[in-house]
């Protein structure tokens, strides 16, 4: 297969994880903090390495941005989200398909999202970091447990899919 031909279908594939991710996000915006854009992060980055996952979140975030308007928040996605994709590509060293450990890492992870996004308003917009890190524990608590359930429903179906179609996906390259 040309390398055209390679870079053409990584550019679609990428092109179509990244509208993924967004359209779900816009689907789910009516019900506050519950999402699955951190399961979608956990995901690819699971099966498509670090390099390719953030180029989906570039895409992704720069699509929020087109639709709410582009803020200091965007910021706070791109260092916040890229956290995620790290660190998931090391814990899958370590933890494989554990679906209770992988749902854990949900959970935790959306209290380190808001602790992580208190610190990126309190150093863009100066509001006092405790205070406004307890105002928003309610709204972590949601994020948290929305992410623990959607990995526990979702994360396996999504991996096998994802890991399967990449697989076959490879082989044609």
């Amino acid at each position: 297969m040309s390398s055209d031909s390679v870079r053409t279908k990584n550019l679609i594939l990428l092109a179509l994880f990244s509208s993924i991710v967004y359209v779900s996000q816009i689907v789910l915006a009516f019900i506050p903090n519950v999402n699955v854009v951190t399961l979608m992060f956990i995901v690819y980055s699971y099966n498509l390495g670090i390099k390719k996952t953030l180029i989906i979140l570039v895409v992704f975030i720069n699509l929020m941005g087109i639709t709410y308007g582009f803020g200091y928040w965007i910021i706070g996605y791109y260092w916040i989200y890229g956290i995620l994709i790290i660190l998931t590509r090391l814990l899958k060293l370590f933890i494989k398909e554990k679906l209770i450990l992988w749902s854990l890492f949900g959970l935790l992870f959306g209290f380190l999202f808001g602790f992580l996004f208190a610190i990126n308003d309190h150093y863009f917009i100066g509001v006092n970091l405790l205070a406004y890190y307890i105002r928003g524990i309610p709204f972590d608590v949601i994020h948290s447990f929305s992410n623990m359930i959607a990995i526990l429903f979702l994360f396996k179906p999504l991996n096998n899919v994802i890991g399967e179609k990449l697989y076959t996906y490879q082989k044609t390259d």
